[in-house]
Parts: C-alpha cells; sequence; structure tokens
C-alpha cells in the first residue's frame, strides 16, 4: 500500500488534507504543512497565493555552500514547472543537459 506523499514537503504522511486541484489529482498536505508556523515558518494556507519569496535554501552537493539567487522548481507538482523547464531545455546550448531535463520530463508526463 503506498502513502500519501506531501506536497509541500515531500514527505510520506498517514494524516493529511486534500486541496482539490482543477489540473489533476488533488494535492496532499501533512497536517504540519497545513498548520506549521513554528519558527516564523507559514503554514501552507498563508504560502500558497504568497507569490515570490525564499522558501528553500539550495545548498552545493560538492562543498555545502549556500546557492543564493536560485528558483526551485518541481515538476511532479506544478505544470508551470513542466513549462519552464521545456523552455530551458529548448533555450540550453548544452546537448546532454537538455536530453537530461527532457528525459526527467518524460518520467514525470509521459509526454515528449
Amino acid at each position: 500500500m503506498n502513502k500519501a506523499i506531501c506536497s509541500n514537503c515531500g514527505n510520506a504522511v498517514n494524516g493529511y488534507v486534500t486541496e482539490p486541484n482543477s489540473d489533476g489529482p488533488a494535492d496532499v498536505y501533512c497536517f504540519d504543512c497545513m498548520n506549521n508556523t513554528e519558527k516564523g515558518g507559514t503554514s501552507y494556507m498563508e504560502q500558497k497565493d504568497k507569490g515570490l519569496y525564499v522558501k528553500y535554501e539550495v545548498t552545493k552537493i560538492e562543498d555545502g555552500s549556500t546557492v543564493n539567487n536560485s528558483f526551485v522548481l518541481l515538476p511532479d507538482h506544478d505544470p508551470a514547472a513542466i513549462v519552464a523547464l521545456r523552455a530551458y531545455a529548448e533555450a540550453t546550448t548544452n546537448a546532454t543537459l537538455r536530453c537530461d531535463i527532457l528525459a526527467w520530463l518524460f518520467s514525470i508526463t509521459g509526454v515528449i
């Protein structure tokens, strides 16, 4: 039996809340993400229409240093991320990166 995965934090959850999604299956949120206000955080309900803000801290794998001015895309949860990644794949001059992005998108969407 598959556990539900929180659309916000990616953790497997037992207790969760669903929110209808006009473009596909309902999003699933764990109670922590729905209600998290610890450490100055905001709940999902407060975040969902917030716009552009710092939600993730991105670090380099090789040395752990912080990457500033980055933007995280989650194509398995956000149709706009799929569009953005397709546009990036078309625009890059790095053929290997282009192929990798398109293969990743195919694994998520089943569409080339």
